[in-house]
């Protein structure tokens, strides 16, 4: 049952950011939301987005705007906790992504998205 739930949320909300609905999106994410892509540029080191920087770049049009489809490979929780894989492919990229949820208030929030990008 929890994970059907989990799963019916995730599709909505990478379909939210794939509309660039940024207020919306905003619903899904923890107050402590962050991605962080690992490598970032081939660097060494990671690039870390709070959440206000994450939504203002789906403001802006610099994320989503694009239909992606959804592979969702596993997820597991244990009450309140869950970590979800994922990955989502358009024309342009791959993306693979591990999520971590939180369950507040009965609805599963993202805490922390590390996605990895590879450009097609």
């Amino acid at each position: 049952m929890e994970k059907e739930k989990i799963d019916d949320m995730l599709r909505v909300y990478i379909q939210q950011i794939d509309q660039q609905n940024a207020e919306t999106v905003a619903d899904f994410l923890d107050e402590n939301f962050r991605v962080v892509i690992p490598n970032f540029n081939k660097t060494n080191s990671n690039l870390v987005l709070s959440r206000e920087q994450y939504l203002n770049m789906i403001k802006e049009k610099r994320v989503g705007g694009t239909k992606r489809t959804i592979d969702v490979r596993f997820i597991e929780h244990e009450k309140e906790m869950a970590i979800v894989s994922l990955i989502t492919k358009n024309e342009h990229m791959t993306m693979r992504s591990y999520l971590n949820l939180s369950k507040k208030n009965d609805s599963w929030l993202v805490v922390n998205d590390m996605p990895e990008i590879t450009n097609h």
